[in-house]
């Protein structure tokens, strides 16, 4: 009579090279990082800002599975956001600072990054607009939004952390150059975020090349403070050929207040609208959020995502020195 059986463990949970079930240490060659010396399961890199935790095909497929029926159950959907030139615009140059702005530094000693304060005053509009209406139809347990940014961990880190300070919204959900498997495409990544499919996400970005043009793009026109200074943190060898770059007809602050992320919001709702009604009428969660618009361009006089300001701020007087 078969009382039991022993199975060597498949190594299905890696950290760093070590099985988490086990606790094996994986590596050839033990304080040496490089190749296995035993074959594991886990192949999936599935949490952002952890790509040193990987899992098998099997268990991101299960995650996958219940984050999808925890989105349907809530009535959510996914929402991908880019920083810079969408939500913010950073310069390595010098600055001129005036007397009375209002300063943060991150970085190195000898490169100052400056980080233009409208996103301060954008924090405000996007909490009273886009957070709004992302928090009732979007994915927000614990987080709102996920940050997708070809700036360094640092960076992307340091920005959402003075945009979210109370981390509501963004959360730890923040994917930066060190964890993106391609230099030129965030879409590499999705599968592994995502191991159900992309059909319930959204994006909101200035460039839709690094989306390999994805119709769940929503394209902003590219942010851009800082005279002569565009995306410093774009891939390499798309800084001088971006699609995101070219004229657009300048935008007055104080008529565009509030009117690009009211808009941006009531795209994403009318979608949300849309697909809920299909699924709550169907069931087919399969639909993807693409098939419910072409892609949208806001390239117009009002459609500029971080042209708001609230009343009362002199937006000369503010900076934020990064």
């Amino acid at each position: 009579m078969k009382i039991a059986s022993i199975q060597a463990c498949t190594h299905a949970i890696v950290m760093k090279e070590m099985c988490a079930t086990c606790g094996k240490d994986l590596r050839e060659r033990p304080g040496i990082r490089g190749s296995l010396k035993e074959a594991t399961v886990a192949n999936v890199s599935m949490v952002h800002h952890v790509p040193e935790l990987i899992i098998s095909d099997e268990l991101a497929l299960k995650i996958g599975t219940e984050d999808r029926q925890r989105l349907l159950k809530a009535h959510k959907l996914v929402l991908l956001v880019d920083l810079d030139q969408t939500l913010v615009h950073t310069t390595n140059q010098k600055y001129e600072m005036e007397p009375d702005t209002l300063a943060l530094k991150i970085g190195t000693e000898d490169r100052q990054r400056l980080l233009k304060a409208h996103k301060l005053v954008l924090l405000v509009d996007l909490d009273q607009t886009l957070v709004h209406t992302t928090n009732q139809k979007y994915e927000m347990e614990p987080d709102t939004m996920h940050v997708i940014s070809y700036g360094e961990r640092q960076y992307a880190h340091r920005i959402a952390e003075f945009l979210d300070p109370d981390k509501k919204y963004f959360g730890q959900r923040i994917l930066s150059r060190d964890e993106l498997f391609c230099a030129m495409y965030k879409t590499r990544n999705m599968r592994a975020l995502f191991p159900c499919g992309d059909h319930m996400i959204a994006m909101i970005d200035d460039r839709p090349d690094v989306w390999q043009y994805s119709d769940a793009l929503i394209q902003v026109k590219p942010y851009q403070f800082f005279k002569d200074v565009g995306d410093i943190n774009a891939p390499q060898t798309a800084k001088n050929d971006s699609p995101g770059a070219g004229n657009y007809p300048e935008t007055d602050a104080e008529t565009a207040k509030d009117k690009t992320l009211k808009y941006v919001a009531a795209v994403l709702t009318k979608v949300h609208r849309v697909f809920y009604e299909l699924y709550d009428e169907t069931k087919v969660d399969s639909l993807p959020v693409r098939c419910f618009w072409g892609r949208k361009r806001f390239y117009t006089n009002f459609i500029h995502p971080c042209r708001a300001f609230t009343v009362g701020l002199d937006k000369t007087k503010v900076k934020i020195l990064v």
